[in-house]
Order: C-alpha cells, then structure tokens, then sequence
C-alpha cells in the first residue's frame, strides 16, 4: 500500500482535537473510482489552522493537470489497487501532532458508459441520416471529465454482420441501413478503452426511425449550432 500525505500551512491558532468534526465527500458520496483521479473536498471547523492528510492512496494533489491550484481544502485522489481508501487529518497542536480523524472510501470501478447512436440512447428510434457512434457516461461525474475511447465497432444487420476501427460507420453499413424498413433492429456492439485503461465491450440494440431534418451531433455528441 502506498501512503500519500499532503501538507497545508495556514495562519494558526490554539484548537482542541476532541472538538473538531471532519466531513469529506467526493462527487460521488463515499465512493471512489479506481485508476481515475477523483475531486475530494474536506471540510471542518476553524479550517484556517494548519493542518495536513495522510492517504492510503497512489496520489493525493491539491494541484490539477494544467499546474493550477485546486480551490482551498480540494484536492484529487488517485486510488491504489485496494477495496478502500482512508484519508487521515492531522493538526499541529503546539508541538504535538494530533490525528482529528478518519474518514473512509470504498474504491470501485469506473462504471460503464452508454452506447449511442449519434443523438439517439439505447434500444431508441435513430434518424436514418446518423453516421457516428457515441460513448457519454452512465453518471454525472461534477467537476470531472473521464473520456471514454472506441477502439472498433461491429454492426450486425439481420443476419450479416459488418466491422470497422473507430467510431465512424463505413459508406457499405450507412447503405445498408438506409434501404432498412422503418422499426428495423440493429445491433451495435464496441470495444472501448477509457481513462482508467480497462478495455470495455459495449453492446446496445437501436431501430431505424423516421427521418429528421435538422443538425447531426459531431464525435462528441455536441450540435454545431448549440453554444453554452
């Protein structure tokens, strides 16, 4: 098990350990996803003392990818390989250093994501006109972005089956689906790679819809004309 601390000095001043009650949440309750770096906030009473983590954990920051600091009293986890992750605050009281608590994650894996059909979501109606596969994420995940990848794709059409690298159906499928009837079954299944480096098979069910005119989402899901 690796152990991970950080170190945060502020100004200080006398503070009792019995009367300090520690909360820590995630984006995701108690729980935290291995291989991934997850955002973790602590928070307690008189928060401007010293005060300093000990992680049973790959990493813990308070510094984010681009070299910024995270908000105060923020930081990214990055779970070991075990079922747990326990996060340990220590004050400096005089000249004593004085555990206040303990707080405890159970580490599981990053969940699967859902497989799309350019705008359309599992076993739904697709516009006949989508030509691009998408892969959004089954959870919100608030103040994350993990990135999921497709490797390869297969499309089985009746009892014929066709296959293709990345997430772009080929001219001979995107044909073949055309001269489809209305209320057809697909099926589409992708082997996908994600941030956590776990190779994924995902598998989903679609039927040929009525035609819609308007915009078709790019490879991120997003419509061109859409701005935040």
């Amino acid at each position: 098990m690796k152990i991970s601390f950080i170190f945060m000095l502020l100004f200080s001043c006398s503070l009792y350990a019995q009367d300090t009650t520690v909360v820590a949440s995630s984006s995701y309750f108690q729980f935290l996803y291995h291989r991934v770096p997850n955002l973790v906030r602590i928070g307690f009473a008189n928060m401007d003392e010293p005060y300093f983590l000990v992680c049973s954990c790959d990493k813990i920051t308070n510094i984010d990818s681009l070299g910024n600091a995270l908000p105060a009293h923020t930081y990214f986890v990055l779970p070991s390989e075990n079922w747990k992750t326990i996060i340990e605050v220590y004050r400096l009281i005089g000249e004593d250093t004085v555990r206040i608590s303990e707080i405890v994650f159970n580490n599981i894996s990053l969940p699967n994501p859902e497989l799309c059909f350019g705008a359309t979501s599992s076993e739904g109606e697709f516009n006949p006109d989508e030509t691009i596969l998408i892969l959004r994420p089954s959870i919100y995940t608030y103040g994350m972005d993990y990135h999921f990848r497709i490797l390869s794709w297969s499309v089985k059409i009746g009892k014929k089956r066709y296959s293709g690298e990345k997430n772009r159906l080929t001219h001979q499928v995107l044909n073949r689906i055309k001269k489809l009837k209305e209320k057809s079954k697909i099926e589409i299944e992708v082997q996908c790679d994600a941030d956590d480096g776990i190779v994924r098979i995902i598998r989903s069910s679609f039927y040929k819809g009525t035609k819609i005119e308007g915009e078709i989402p790019d490879e991120n899901g997003n419509y061109p004309s859409y701005k935040e």
